[in-house]
């Protein structure tokens, strides 16, 4: 009897998953959501969370049988939590951001990039911060940027603080601001909501990470369930597809 394409895949997904499943289906995980959301990679609305970071979770939720518990936390708690233990995995990390805390935790391989970029209307050429002398950038309060930083001050570049992404955006809009710093996700995520942000574009790459899912070392043995099955998400594009409905 022969076997029809749809039964060929159905059998191959299921032995694919079969490969992730641990020995303990029950094994939850808290993961840390930063308090205010951090569109488009976690959101709330109504009690319901959605975002990247959610629909990865439960991808990975779907091959490896794993329950993931999301715990809203303002970060410097987030932070304190995860030393302690208390918090199991904090998404979309590069280890280097990291370095400082008490534990530096384990990382599963990156799975995705995160790129940093100047946006606002290209006037002129800009190759160096020094191209942006006498322009006002807006940058979200806390962050730091190591090609501007040195360069903000009187008779350089003019910083301007706000609390978020969003809200730069709509100095932007004003003409309050001539460029805004801007994670490239973010800005293609608020591009999708409003068509007036799709006269702005990428001036230049500010910063560009490899991101994983950071564990506490007390989930040593899970790290390689975790590697086994973000592998395999990214081989057959899930990532990329996860990231895609949230942009332009």
């Amino acid at each position: 009897m022969s076997i029809t394409l749809s039964k060929f895949k159905y059998i191959f997904c299921y032995l694919t998953l079969s490969l992730f499943l641990p020995s303990s289906l029950a094994t939850t995980f808290n993961v840390v959501l930063y308090n205010g959301g951090n569109p488009p990679y976690s959101m709330i609305s109504e009690n319901e969370q959605s975002g990247i970071f959610i629909d990865i979770f439960n991808r990975l939720s779907q091959l490896t049988g794993y329950k993931f518990n999301f715990m809203q936390l303002p970060v410097a708690r987030g932070l304190r939590e995860f030393n302690l233990g208390k918090i199991d995995i904090e998404p979309g990390i590069n280890k280097n951001w990291r370095l400082h805390q008490k534990e530096v935790g384990l990382y599963t391989i990156p799975y995705a990039s995160s790129v940093e970029v100047l946006l606002g209307i290209k006037r002129k050429d800009i190759s160096t911060a020094v191209d942006l002398y006498g322009n006002m950038v807006g940058v979200v309060r806390g962050y730091s940027y190591q090609m501007l930083d040195e360069h903000f001050g009187k008779r350089k570049i003019v910083k301007v603080e706000n609390k978020s992404e969003n809200e730069l955006l709509k100095q932007l809009s004003r003409n309050h601001l001539d460029y805004i710093c801007i994670g490239d996700i973010t800005a293609k995520y608020y591009q999708l909501l409003n068509p007036k942000y799709r006269i702005y574009e990428d001036v230049i790459e500010l910063g560009n990470s490899k991101v994983s899912l950071r564990l506490h070392p007390k989930n040593k043995k899970y790290l390689q369930q975790f590697n086994q099955a973000l592998s395999f998400m990214v081989d057959n594009n899930e990532i990329k597809e996860i990231y895609d409905k949230y942009s332009l």
